[in-house]
């Protein structure tokens, strides 16, 4: 008669395991034994309004490369924030230190293109709330057979208005 065979299997304990990380950033991959998977995440950029100092000389720097070795240091000193930046005007960046009028029309450029960036990402925000707060509505509207229904002496009053000349 023979023996069954043997399996053999490791236990691991958890101190033994190496912690994969769920995401890591752009670019890079995680690898395992079987597979290389590669997760990315797309981080949200910090708002506008709450960019300090330091974020306003980092898109300087980025952005406006030609100006940051000139103006960094103004902009730090005149602790320009987010807010402030994009309520910039070519009179205030005058005010501020920015003496050549051709240096003023092309750094304007640069904000007005941030501040235009800034506002569009605004109006899809506002967008999507508008069409989550409708879907919201009507499935709370249409699930309970509630209607409004304007009383007859009001329907009929404002009827008489819209057929009134002006």
């Amino acid at each position: 008669m023979e023996a069954p065979a043997v399996i053999k299997t490791e236990v691991t304990t958890p101190a033994e395991k190496t912690p994969v990380p769920k995401y890591k950033e752009s670019g890079t991959s995680s690898t395992s034994t079987q597979s290389t998977v590669k997760k990315t995440t797309k981080s949200k950029t910090k708002p506008l309004y709450f960019w300090t100092c330091a974020d306003v000389n980092k898109w300087l720097k980025k952005h406006c490369s030609q100006f940051h070795g000139i103006y960094g240091d103004l902009l730090l000193q005149q602790e320009v924030t987010g807010r402030t930046l994009i309520r910039m005007n070519e009179i205030k960046l005058e005010r501020i230190g920015i003496a050549k009028a051709e240096h003023r029309n092309e750094f304007m450029q640069y904000i007005l293109r941030l501040r235009l960036r800034h506002e569009t990402g605004d109006l899809k925000n506002l967008d999507q709330k508008e069409r989550q707060t409708t879907k919201y509505i009507e499935r709370y509207v249409s699930g309970t057979g509630f209607e409004l229904k304007l009383p007859e002496k009001s329907r009929n009053a404002k009827e008489m208005k819209e057929k009134q000349p002006p």
